[in-house]
């Protein structure tokens, strides 16, 4: 079980990652069980979780790409990999799922939120202003859940971050 996925906009606890370690085969049933490691990528060890694997747990990857059915305003919550910049081909986790108009296939904008620079030619409203939100990549929902939804990054024009928005294209 790896760290805790929480959404930007209310603090709500989304899921939690889970790392892949391998695979393992059933040798007995019963309680305990016993497995053995058939296949591994990193070390397993004493509290890793299980699922079972198989035809009928993979993931359906065949959908169309499609707007979302509904106006959507989410975030990216999380990245996979722990990185800090965002870029083509990542998985994001987004804090919109099914309930929200989000389902696989469903293709959303990311954009840079804007911030604030100094406006040295603005005469009495001199100080600060706020830039435009600036559109800086698309993505594509390949698994939704009931809040949330995992995504992969097929177009990245500017840097992307967590907690950047997404929505409509």
């Amino acid at each position: 079980v790896g760290g805790k996925y929480k959404d930007p906009d209310s603090g709500d606890t989304l899921g939690y990652e889970a790392t892949y370690i391998g695979e393992a085969t059933v040798e007995r049933w019963g309680d305990p069980q016993k497995l053995t490691l058939t296949a591994s990528a990193q070390e397993a060890i004493a509290g890793d979780r299980l699922v079972p694997s198989g035809p009928e747990t993979n993931l359906n990857m065949s959908f169309p790409p499609h707007h979302p059915a509904k106006t959507v305003q989410g975030q990216i919550a999380a990245v996979l990999g722990g990185v800090q910049q965002i870029g083509q081909f990542q998985v994001v986790l987004l804090n919109r799922g099914s309930e929200e108009g989000v389902d696989p296939g469903t293709v959303l904008g990311i954009y840079h939120s804007g911030h604030r620079v100094e406006d040295p030619h603005g005469g009495w409203f001199s100080g600060t202003v706020l830039t435009p939100e600036e559109r800086s990549g698309t993505l594509m929902v390949f698994r939704s859940f009931k809040h949330s939804s995992y995504a992969v990054v097929m177009k990245a024009t500017l840097e992307i971050h967590v907690a950047d928005m997404v929505g409509n294209p």
